[in-house]
């Protein structure tokens, strides 16, 4: 996993990694792991406001996308 603070605000880029889909088989518990300021329902609010997102496509809670997939929060 990649987890890189973004320049002057507190976003956050996380790369899916192979390891990370043998763990996980789901994003909200994914990021709650990867993430431990953020409560699963912070989460949960967050991927309802669009402010958790891919450059890849739609992504799903309940699902992990594939490996190299980038999650922006």
């Amino acid at each position: 996993m990649t987890n890189t603070p973004q320049e002057e605000s507190q976003d956050f880029e996380i790369i899916i990694e192979a390891q990370d889909r043998e763990e996980f088989k789901r994003l909200d518990l994914f990021l709650v792991h990867k993430l431990p300021q953020f409560s699963r329902s912070t989460i949960k609010r967050l991927f309802e406001d669009e402010q958790i997102t891919s450059p890849q496509g739609e992504l799903e809670l309940k699902r992990l996308p594939p490996v190299g997939t980038v999650i922006e929060i």
